[in-house]
């Protein structure tokens, strides 16, 4: 059944009107001191149809922020619903991760940031003035798809003397894949570029507001293809991956000049792969699910390298001020009934644009396994994205909870988890996408269906 697709994209300025700490590094002090790259909300409203009249919509928003707050996410999709008719299966709300921009959730340690309310509101005001914007010049649009690679990325997971250290780790899991998404309007129009890449935009530790590398590739794609052209960034799966600034074996931080490089040569590789020949994707009826899985967390944490509070990564430095953060629970942390063990829950959405094209979204720091396995259970066919509609902190996989380091023994303490994760979330969480996966593949349920959340 031949389908149509119909894209309206918007974009609007979401940097901060006044100063503002910046989130996601302890050691900075005070609020920030001026600006190097312009943050941006960039909205695309997806409409599907076909000739029986049957229509759906999906609406996907790339955020120059460090997350999207859990707090703040049902009072968003109702808003998102009531508006414009967008089931909020359908919704994905990306952060591009930035570790220079306001902080936009109250859940966590102030050592990571505090938020400002007035900011976080600003933000959702802009959210709505884009999809209201994006619904304005939605219009029948084509797909193509083209892969290519970009290498400024390094796994930071390096084993030395029994100790897994935040360290260059050339030998370590990293995914350099780039895909790349053209939207073509009529006339041949370029309408927007969607790339999708996994590194932690933290480049530099600056205590100045930047959108980092992502930031910095859009813009310019932007600039060589014309003011018609809205490119936007999705992140992936790279809680374990960050920029590759070595130096005698070491990470290092850079400056401005280091963010205008990496962001440089992200944008060299999408242009490259704009300027090859490019797949055509038909669109398929929009399709949507949603799947809430529980994961485990130990009774008591036993990080085998040292407490949270000791030598960390720039990243994250122990809260003196507040005490101990593991000491206040989330909201959403329970008991497991019957035992001791404590469980919380972990978001999984399913967006499906056409049979070779879906996105499953994540609202946690993913590592970048988690990241792989989706791309090859599913010969590519899945795009996997992290820091979506959320943040719940970092999934790590059942090795790396055996081997310790940040992502599995300290970084918990700041997302105010009251322990690490059991090792069973990562065969949890993969049966439920293989689920999730095998349910779309079957192809057994109308778009009405597909829309209607699974909770689990």
């Amino acid at each position: 059944m031949t389908v149509t697709l119909r894209l309206g994209v918007a974009r609007r300025d979401i940097t901060p009107l006044y100063p503002l700490p910046l989130a996601g590094f302890g050691h900075r002090i005070g609020e920030m001191e001026g600006e190097a790259h312009p943050l941006y909300l960039k909205a695309v409203v997806m409409q599907t149809s076909n000739i029986s009249g049957a229509r759906a919509l999906a609406l996907i928003v790339s955020a120059d922020i460090i997350w999207w707050g859990s707090e703040r996410m049902e009072r968003i999709y109702a808003m998102i619903r009531q508006r414009w008719g967008i089931s909020s299966s359908a919704v994905i709300l990306n952060a591009t991760h930035t570790h220079s921009g306001p902080q936009t959730s109250d859940r966590f340690g102030h050592v990571i940031g505090r938020v400002d309310q007035r900011y976080v509101e600003f933000l959702e005001m802009k959210l709505a003035e884009a999809i209201e914007e994006a619904f304005g010049n939605l219009e029948p649009v084509t797909m193509e798809r083209g892969i290519g690679h970009c290498g400024i990325g390094i796994n930071r997971r390096r084993l030395e003397d029994g100790q897994i250290l935040m360290a260059p780790n050339e030998e370590g899991i990293v995914d350099p894949e780039l895909n790349v998404i053209r939207f073509v309007a009529e006339n041949n129009r370029q309408k927007a570029i969607m790339v999708h890449f996994a590194c932690h935009p933290t480049t530099t530790d600056q205590n100045v507001v930047s959108s980092e590398f992502p930031g910095v590739a859009m813009a310019l794609v932007e600039q060589h293809l014309g003011a018609d052209t809205m490119a936007f960034y999705l992140q992936g799966c790279c809680g374990d991956v960050r920029p590759r600034l070595v130096k005698d074996g070491e990470f290092y931080r850079g400056g401005n000049e280091e963010v205008i490089r990496f962001g440089t040569e992200l944008a060299d590789q999408v242009m490259s792969v704009l300027h090859r020949p490019m797949r055509c994707i038909r669109p398929g009826m929009i399709g949507s699910r949603t799947a809430t899985v529980e994961l485990p967390l130990e009774a008591e944490s036993d990080t085998g390298s040292g407490s949270a509070a000791g030598e960390l990564p720039l990243e994250a430095e122990p809260d003196t001020g507040s005490g101990s953060a593991a000491a206040e629970l989330p909201l959403e942390a329970r008991p497991d009934t019957g035992s001791r063990r404590w469980s919380v829950p972990f978001h999984i959405r399913l967006v499906s644009i056409a049979d070779e094209l879906s996105l499953l979204a994540m609202d946690g720091e993913v590592v970048t396994e988690y990241g792989s396995f989706v791309k090859e259970q599913f010969a590519g066919k899945v795009l996997p994205v992290g820091y979506s509609n959320g943040m719940l902190g970092y999934i790590p996989t059942a090795e790396q909870l055996a081997e310790g380091g940040y992502e599995a023994d300290e970084s918990y303490v700041y997302f105010h988890l009251p322990a690490r994760f059991a090792p069973s979330v990562e065969e949890i969480i993969k049966q439920e996408i293989r689920e999730m996966l095998s349910i779309q593949d079957g192809g057994n349920q109308d778009e009405h269906e597909a829309n209607e959340p699974i909770s689990k």
